[in-house]
């Protein structure tokens, strides 16, 4: 589910950024990096305040996994705040100038 939201925003703000005269591809790659950081705060966020299992290497990965799958309103909240940092990089595409049309 969060791959298809990551691909529709991808594609939504690559096709915005062409039409303000901006590189659609450095567009869509700055959506995916904004989306991947949203997601690993809100992660971070989430361990930080509920998260009290090992820390241990060896133990943590799956100690943490089987923490979030636990509680599926977890990864939801994970994936909220993705899905705002990319809200954000297309209201920064928003506020853009548009290209005006050629008088040709």
């Amino acid at each position: 589910m969060d791959l298809l939201i990551l691909i529709y925003f991808i594609y939504s703000n690559s096709k915005l950024a062409r039409s303000r005269g901006k590189n659609s591809l450095a567009w869509g790659f700055i959506t995916f990096l904004a989306f991947l950081a949203g997601y690993m705060i809100g992660l971070a966020i989430i361990m930080n305040l509920f998260y009290e299992g090992s820390l241990d290497p060896k133990e943590f990965p799956v100690a943490f996994q089987k923490f979030m799958l636990a509680n599926q309103i977890r990864l939801l909240l994970a994936a909220v705040l993705g899905i705002g940092a990319a809200i954000l990089v297309r209201y920064t595409l928003e506020k853009q100038k548009p290209i005006p049309p050629d008088e040709g």
